[in-house]
């Protein structure tokens, strides 16, 4: 069975030519979702959940909470997790702050598609200083937290 994290990865791939253990960018973050990479920068916050909304095959909206780019892009991969796993059209597919299994699946599935767990293993090489773990966060375009948790959760 393929793990839904390394999908994103091969996708990533196949777009950019690279490896899947480099950092996602913004276009192909938003090609993958079908969102526009500027909706990702916009510093404007939303409601207090982020959703995505599909109306059809092709057309939908998305609202995301944050309005930080590190927290957008991991609402945006959270979604896209879900709307992979649980494919469903017309329906909302929501990113909230629960602690349901299908929340913990779209928390694995966003850190693990934007800071893969052997890529950050492999940057941080067992120094966990709050110095390394920025560095690998900004590398990655992620928060610190979600960082050094890729590493912790493979494990």
């Amino acid at each position: 069975m393929c793990r839904p994290g390394s999908w994103v990865r091969r996708r990533r791939g196949r777009f950019s030519g690279r490896g899947g253990s480099e950092p996602i960018g913004n276009t192909l973050l938003g090609k993958l979702a079908g969102v526009g990479a500027a909706a990702l920068v916009e510093r404007t916050a939303g409601p207090q959940i982020s959703f995505a909304l599909d109306i059809g095959q092709t057309a939908g909206r998305v609202v995301f909470r944050s309005r930080w780019q590190s927290g957008r892009r991991f609402e945006l991969a959270r979604l896209l997790g879900d709307r992979i796993i649980l494919p469903r059209s017309g329906r909302l597919f929501a990113a909230t702050r629960s602690h349901t299994y299908r929340q913990k699946m779209q928390r694995s599935f966003a850190a693990e598609s934007l800071a893969p767990f052997g890529a950050v293993d492999e940057m941080l090489a067992d120094d966990y200083s709050m110095e390394n773990q920025q560095e690998a966060a900004e590398h990655f375009m992620v928060s610190e937290l979600t960082a050094p948790c890729s590493s912790t959760t493979a494990g």
